[in-house]
């Protein structure tokens, strides 16, 4: 088979709307939290662990307006593992050009779906109101 690497598709009208953002209320104001919830059983967690550290966040790093990620995961019961993503941008149209114009739907690789039992079809977004390098990012705006 071929790399299973997420594909990621940046576009002129991405990089034109990162520049310049009129209709988003984000782009200049704060950065922007994703987080999403993807839950294996306990045989599948070290598997699917190794594979979003080895083959998303390296893809995502490359996306313009990307800022970082934190992944969480805690055993929640009944030989179960929850995972959460949690990706850091710039602004609502820097993860529109990472998501797409519904950039709420959750990116599963049907390959990856394969190791989980089940997940969130939708991802929450949030402003970042505090961080710990900077502080109280409303400060600075």
């Amino acid at each position: 088979g071929g790399s299973t690497r997420l594909s990621l598709r940046p576009g002129k009208s991405c990089k034109k709307a990162q520049a310049s953002c009129n209709r988003c209320p984000y782009a200049t104001a704060m950065m922007i939290a994703r987080i999403w919830h993807g839950y294996t059983m306990d045989a599948n967690a070290e598997a699917y662990a190794s594979t979003l550290k080895a083959e998303i966040l390296p893809g995502i790093m490359q996306m313009a307006g990307y800022r970082g990620s934190y992944l969480l995961r805690r055993r929640c019961g009944n030989n179960e593992v929850e995972f959460v993503t949690v990706m850091l941008w710039d602004s609502l149209e820097a993860l529109r050009c990472f998501a797409g114009n519904d950039y709420e739907q959750a990116i599963v690789p049907v390959e990856r779906r394969k190791l989980l039992s089940h997940y969130d079809e939708r991802s929450a977004h949030y402003e970042i109101l505090m961080h710990p390098a900077t502080g109280d990012v409303s400060s600075s705006v």
